[in-house]
């Protein structure tokens, strides 16, 4: 069976990949959405690496860490809901999601479970 830090790791690529949209509409109204997708992926992130887990995909997980990174610096603007929806370096956070699911052989939406954590 996967480890419990492998399976959180896919299930929050799987929100990350998904368009706004949808990523707004699974959250409750009072969520910071783009805040919340962040926080998600660096705990993620975190529990990965404290159990050395997954590495064929580290690259790309810190080139996805990258963008967050550069983005919480030089766009602070980046982290609305109105962003989420129309700012292109959410779609390149998308596309590299998605891109790591591919190599994964993962596919399908996030459990909700995840999302009543935030």
């Amino acid at each position: 069976e996967m480890p419990l830090t492998d399976k959180l790791m896919i299930q929050t690529l799987r929100l990350l990949a998904l368009e706004a949209s949808e990523q707004i509409r699974l959250f409750p109204a009072y969520v910071p959405v783009a805040d919340e997708l962040a926080l998600l992926f660096e705990d993620a992130k975190m529990r990965l690496r404290a159990d050395e887990a997954m590495p064929e995909i580290s690259g790309e997980l810190q080139e996805l860490s990258e963008v967050f990174d550069w983005l919480t610096y030089a766009c602070p603007e980046f982290w609305t809901d109105e962003r989420l929806q129309s700012h292109h370096e959410w779609n390149e956070v998308r596309r590299l999601a998605a891109q790591i699911l591919e190599k994964l052989g993962e596919q399908g939406m996030p459990d909700k479970e995840l999302v009543d954590l935030a």
